[in-house]
């Protein structure tokens, strides 16, 4: 027994070749925002969580010194860098 194949068109109303998405032209494409890259002496925030009591002391400490909090910090760091190579 002969099997007979049907074949099924498009519904009505579409076209049977696919749509391709458009593409921009060159100049309408944008660059992505987050590649900026700072400059060495650019200022960034350095973000990060302590308790209130600690915020406290580093801040009294460094005023006590007349310092501020990221001159503590950055004396901090590098004489923690100089000590532990």
């Amino acid at each position: 027994m002969a099997q007979s194949k049907t074949t099924i068109g498009p519904p009505p109303g579409k076209d049977s070749k696919v749509r391709k998405k458009p593409v921009l032209p060159v100049e309408e494409i944008q660059p992505s925002q987050n590649l900026h890259k700072e400059s060495p002496s650019e200022l960034v925030q350095l973000k990060f969580d302590v308790t209130a009591d600690f915020r406290k002391e580093i801040k009294l400490y460094a005023t006590e010194r007349d310092m501020s909090m990221k001159e503590l910090l950055e004396k901090m760091y590098a004489h923690y860098k100089n000590t532990n190579p």
